[in-house]
């Protein structure tokens, strides 16, 4: 029932039911008028913004706030609702006036009278916390826990978008060789300390290349936008890098790497490459190590 008396009178009533409605939504709920641009805003808005609550506002000193990508997203699909009569919802970067960013989930409509847009109804909630979770998710998926090399997801990824784009480019696959004698000499411990230095030395002689992945175990993956020459010189790299000794627990170890590579392009698609890779992979196994096959 609509309070009685000129105090929630027009725009004050609709301030009072939306300050009711975000005190039991723990949101903050917001108005803006189309031809004024003026806002009415509950305390929960004014909160998310760092702003003195009942502080008059127009949108423009709001909007002062919005990081400049996440303004000219808004300001494009505000346009689009204004225009459809409809609605929209994202999310949208800002920092407020003591200097703290956060992430705010916008969603609004249009409200129409006669057939014209006259004013935008909507919620502001605070998923700064959200976003970060998202990150640390993504992160978690996109890159791999030990070494901080890119995740096999990550690789799988990136080979499908090269495979797809026709430039020259090579994928090289590395297996060490020995590397069982690591973990029985100083367990697993230890042999996640060397595939940690492993790491750094690939990281180190593959600056130049697309993607460096650790894919599990002791194999390693590395995908390379350049002709199949600079691949088999990088692999001669590969091989020369893990064939120094390296100090574990206190032992030293002689390892080496065995190295398949095949040309990105042609009719193969990225588990065929893969596939190929693998394959000169195990021929340069098998043939003892500490070298390289490729096929173009």
């Amino acid at each position: 029932m609509r309070p009685s008396g000129s105090a929630l009178a027009g725009s004050a009533y609709r301030r009072h039911v939306i300050d009711l409605a975000g005190a039991s939504a723990e949101m903050g709920l917001w108005v803006c008028d189309l031809g004024t641009e003026a806002l009415d805003w509950t305390d929960g808005t004014y909160d998310l913004f760092g702003l003195p609550r009942g502080r008059p506002l127009c949108r423009q000193q709001a909007v002062e706030l919005y990081d400049p990508a996440s303004l000219s997203t808004l300001n494009r699909v505000r346009s689009e609702a204004i225009g459809r009569q409809s609605g929209f919802a994202l999310d949208a970067e800002i920092t407020t006036p003591a200097g703290r960013r956060r992430w705010i989930r916008i969603t609004a409509r249009v409200e129409s009278e006669r057939g014209k847009a006259v004013r935008l109804v909507g919620l502001k909630q605070d998923v700064t916390e959200l976003r970060q979770a998202m990150d640390e998710l993504r992160r978690t998926a996109e890159y791999d826990a030990l070494t901080g090399l890119a995740s096999r997801v990550q690789f799988d990824a990136r080979l499908e978008q090269v495979c797809a784009a026709g430039a020259p480019a090579a994928l090289l696959l590395i297996d060490v060789d020995g590397f069982k004698a690591v973990n029985d000499t100083i367990g697993h411990a230890g042999g996640d300390e060397c595939i940690i230095k492993l790491a750094n030395r690939l990281s180190g002689v593959c600056g130049s290349a697309d993607l460096v992945a650790r894919l599990g175990g002791d194999e390693f993956g590395v995908i390379v936008c350049a002709p199949l020459a600079h691949a088999a010189t990088l692999a001669r790299d590969i091989v020369l890098a893990f064939g120094r000794p390296i100090h574990c627990a206190g032992y030293a170890f002689q390892l080496a790497a065995s190295v398949g590579i095949a040309r990105i392009g042609g009719d193969l698609r990225a588990s065929g490459v893969f596939d190929l890779a693998d394959r000169l992979l195990y021929e340069a196994k098998f043939a003892g190590g500490a070298g390289y096959r490729l096929a173009g």
